[in-house]
């Protein structure tokens, strides 16, 4: 490609969230932008993809790949080395039987049907990310639908999680007592606890220990405030962020209806990045993707331009980055760079971290949403497509505990047949045998956020997980054994009032097609931070 040399004020590569964001702020201030993604989507590791797209991008990122020709594909680039050294075991089915072919040609007719996310995510209906998108007007270029239900997986049934004071009342399952206190600490997490007496002193104590020794609440009720409530990664989390984040959740409920989350339409944070990205490109960004970053160089001295010469924008005055496409002819240029972790390796010597300025120094660090990347926790995704809900409903059958009140059998609650479009769903740590030791997390949708079919649902599981041992060896576990069983699970709950089914539909294969994926040496931290973005 013959093109022109340009200069920019800035160069960022990459196109996940943080850094469209980004992008859309500094052409907002009026600064000339390169937005760059070697992807042909938007969204980097949060993007969104068809089916289609899903498939390939598994293919490119799978390390048993033998048919990948490197001098065909991006694979050859630094970005896509990195990829493929940190989504490690990626893996797809058609099926539980060898591929099924017939089931495959027919769902890659319905391709473009699918906008499935590689980051599933919920938004809180108040907080940074709906401020930037009220604020900026992103909101426009979206749109978003409430989360319906959330459960707790116990004993092969999903106990549906009260979203309100009202549903507090009605749940069956809890004693007089136990509502009681359970109102109490809502109260509690809801008002400005800083210097509240219960909590001075057990700032840093396990959130669940708090729950079970200041409000004696049941292991039960604890597992569902720490895990679906207060969305804690870990049961070792501490007291005060996790109050904080839960007082932010509580009070977020009611500003766009009974729940206080949204789920974004097309797969969400992809969509909410690409929203970004028009917002910048509006304001005069340019984009560049499906192109590879060959090399990064740093000029520090520039030829002065004639005296007679006036400055052009498309000629650097100074000390800048060189930055040569796959395909350009000639390389373009920006003062300054800002990168995803994953192209930090291209830039050059003592600009390392993720920024740089044209004097080469470290600025900051933007890091993707999937976090930043250690050796010792591993956070693992699996993506399923099956032709019908999970059901969240209804509450558990009735317990007779002492205290609960009697009600007649016209109170008692009618069952669903059809199950939530949209649910949320926690298996707290060893709530199946020979599970994990962490939370594992299901998000699940379907056509109502239009990412999917008709009649067909979007299953998202996602863990942090400890790697091998001994730690001189430690490797990402295989996420096809840590959560294919919560899968089984999940899919084997059936819907408790089901239309009548032919006797020769009793064995259909609930699961059509099954992506598994780790992101090897995911560092908790971002996700504890903000583990809405899961």
């Amino acid at each position: 490609m013959d093109n022109p040399p340009e200069h920019w004020d800035i160069a960022i590569l990459g196109t996940g969230l943080s850094h469209s964001i980004l992008a859309a702020a500094l052409a907002q201030a009026g600064k000339r932008v390169l937005h760059l993604d070697e992807n042909a989507y938007y969204g980097g590791d949060a993007a969104s993809l068809a089916l289609s797209e899903l498939i390939q991008w598994a293919e490119l990122r799978s390390s048993s790949n033998s048919d990948y020709d490197a001098s065909n594909h991006p694979g050859s680039s630094q970005y896509m080395v990195r990829q493929r050294s940190r989504f490690t075991s990626v893996s797809y089915t058609f099926g539980d039987s060898p591929p099924d072919m017939d089931l495959r040609k027919m769902m890659l007719k319905e391709s473009r049907q699918y906008s499935i996310s590689l980051m599933p995510t919920i938004i809180p209906a108040m907080g940074d990310i709906i401020s930037a998108l009220v604020g900026s007007g992103v909101s426009r270029y979206g749109g978003f639908k409430l989360l319906e239900a959330v459960g707790v997986y116990d004993a092969g049934h999903i106990r549906r999680v009260p979203s309100s004071k009202e549903d507090v009342f009605k749940d069956r399952d809890m004693s007089l007592i136990e509502k009681r206190r359970l109102m109490k600490f809502l109260i509690f997490a809801s008002g400005q606890f800083e210097q509240a007496p219960e909590l001075q002193g057990q700032e840093n104590t396990t959130f669940l220990d708090f729950l079970r020794t200041k409000f004696s609440l049941s292991a039960t009720v604890s597992n569902a405030i720490v895990f679906a409530i207060a969305h804690c990664s870990s049961p070792s989390e501490h007291t005060l962020p996790a109050l904080t984040r839960m007082r932010r959740y509580l009070h977020a409920t009611g500003r766009y209806g009974n729940s206080p989350f949204l789920i974004g339409h097309y797969g969400g944070a992809g969509e909410v990045a690409q929203g970004f990205c028009r917002a910048a490109a509006v304001k005069g960004a340019t984009y560049i993707l499906g192109r590879a970053v060959e090399s990064i160089n740093h000029v520090a001295v520039v030829p002065p331009l004639p005296t007679s010469s006036e400055p052009v924008e498309s000629v650097p005055i100074g000390p800048h980055f060189s930055i040569q496409l796959d395909g350009f002819a000639n390389p373009v240029s920006a003062d300054d760079i800002v990168t995803a972790p994953d192209y930090s390796g291209l830039l050059p010597p003592g600009s390392a971290g993720g920024a740089a300025t044209s004097s080469s120094t470290f600025t900051a660090t933007l890091t993707s949403a999937s976090g930043s990347y250690g050796s010792e926790v591993f956070l693992s995704g699996c993506v399923a497509i099956v032709d019908r809900p999970v059901y969240a409903a209804p509450m558990l059958p009735p317990q007779h505990l002492e205290g609960q009140v009697d009600h007649s059998e016209s109170d008692t609650l009618t069952p669903s047949i059809t199950g939530p479009d949209t649910s949320f769903v926690v298996f707290p740590p060893g709530s199946i045998e020979n599970g994990l030791d962490a939370p594992v997390f299901a998000l699940v949708t379907g056509d109502g956020t239009l990412g999917c079919p008709t009649r067909k649902y979007i299953v998202y599981l996602a863990t942090i997980a400890s790697g091998t041992s001994p730690p001189s060896t430690n490797l990402p576990p295989d996420p096809t054994h840590t959560l294919g069983p919560y899968l089984q699970r999940l899919l084997a709950i059936r819907d408790p009032a089901p239309p009548a089914q032919d006797e020769g539909d009793a064995d259909l294969d609930p699961g059509a097609i099954t992506t598994f994926w780790p992101l090897s040496g995911g560092d908790a931290k971002d996700t504890e931070d903000d583990p809405d973005q899961w």
